[in-house]
């Protein structure tokens, strides 16, 4: 019952929190609930592209996205020139996202890390669990949508070839 204490502590709902879910194979999708076999073959394959197609943004020149094996220290000369713009907030540091997303033995997430003309400009973690992926967190400067947009994309892209048939964020 610890929801009835709330009041009594003078705690106070600071914002709503919501599951985001993108379906990315929704062919597949279907074809499971449908109980059909050939849900990734034919005419579901091609909904598939179709559907990604539609989401999917153009990446703007300059950003490019890979995996990382590691946060290193040009990351934290991204997370110093950054953390002053955006005030208070967790910890976004090399260490931080090592210890968080690369190091859990249980947990361990993907790291994929964006740049722009060859400097680190944010970082999406994912990990793929029970057929379906979560994207743990995804950082990037205040109102930078085209690395936002570049680091979901390639997300996508990376699990659709991995035929991984939808993803959860929350946001």
């Amino acid at each position: 019952h610890w929801r009835s204490r709330i009041g009594v502590l003078g705690w106070r709902p600071l914002f709503p929190l919501a599951w985001l879910v993108r379906p990315i194979l929704p062919g597949r999708l279907l074809g499971r609930r449908l109980g059909l076999r050939s849900a990734g073959a034919g005419a579901g394959a091609r909904f598939d592209g179709l559907w990604n197609r539609w989401w999917d943004r153009p990446v703007m020149p300059g950003i490019e996205v890979r995996e990382a094996d590691r946060a290193s220290g040009e990351w934290d000369a991204f997370w110093n020139g950054i953390q002053p713009t955006i005030g208070p907030c967790l910890a976004r540091d090399a260490s931080w996202i090592n210890w968080r997303y690369r190091d859990p033995p249980d947990a361990r997430f993907r790291v994929l890390v964006a740049r722009r003309d060859g400097q680190p400009a944010g970082y999406l973690a994912a990990r793929v669990r029970d057929g379906s992926a979560v994207i743990g967190d995804v950082f990037t400067a205040p109102e930078d949508a085209p690395v936002f947009g570049a680091l979901v994309g390639d997300a996508v892209r990376r699990l659709v070839a991995e035929g991984v048939p939808v993803t959860r964020a929350l946001a």
